[in-house]
């Protein structure tokens, strides 16, 4: 942030102290490079941080909505120049996980049965490894309330799926 604050000193004097702890940033920066999304356009992330202070001061709350406001960066960085994705989630499949997925506190948390778990990791895991042939890297795009605990559910499947 020192390096940054040089470089654009009204932005990071705006964040940080006045709208989020230095912690929280550090944070949200350190769950950004934990699911392997860059954060070399911090201009954005900065600015996504600043509009979403006022709402959130959650980590998690924020990294969800830098990852939608940086999503076409994100994918660009995944899989380079493509026209359009078409690996999604089955409607009526994301809307059961959303439905059992709500958590009476506003929050999500995906607790599902174990043998659809493990029907979600196994076609998952098959479709992976049908598009790994195809190209070097498998994705999955779903809403952005259900993509941590869809991540989670399915990182111990396939570990190196984006979600």
């Amino acid at each position: 942030m020192a390096f940054f604050g040089k470089q654009v000193p009204k932005l990071v004097e705006e964040l940080t102290p006045k709208l989020l702890p230095l912690t929280t940033v550090h944070s949200v920066l350190c769950g950004l490079l934990s699911e392997s999304v860059p954060i070399r356009d911090l201009r954005n992330i900065i600015g996504a941080l600043i509009e979403s202070a006022a709402a959130t001061q959650d980590p998690r709350g924020l990294r969800a909505t830098i990852r939608v406001k940086l999503g076409g960066f994100i994918l660009q960085n995944v899989f380079g120049a493509v026209a359009e994705l078409k690996v999604a989630l089955e409607p009526n499949l994301e809307k059961l996980l959303q439905e059992i997925s709500r958590l009476p506190t506003g929050g999500v948390a995906l607790a599902i049965e174990p043998v659809l778990a493990g029907e979600l990791r196994e076609a998952a895991s098959l479709l992976a490894a049908r598009l790994g042939a195809i190209t070097s890297v498998a994705a999955l795009v779903t809403r952005a309330e259900l993509r941590e605990p869809v991540a989670q559910l399915l990182r111990t499947a396939r570990p190196r799926i984006w979600v």
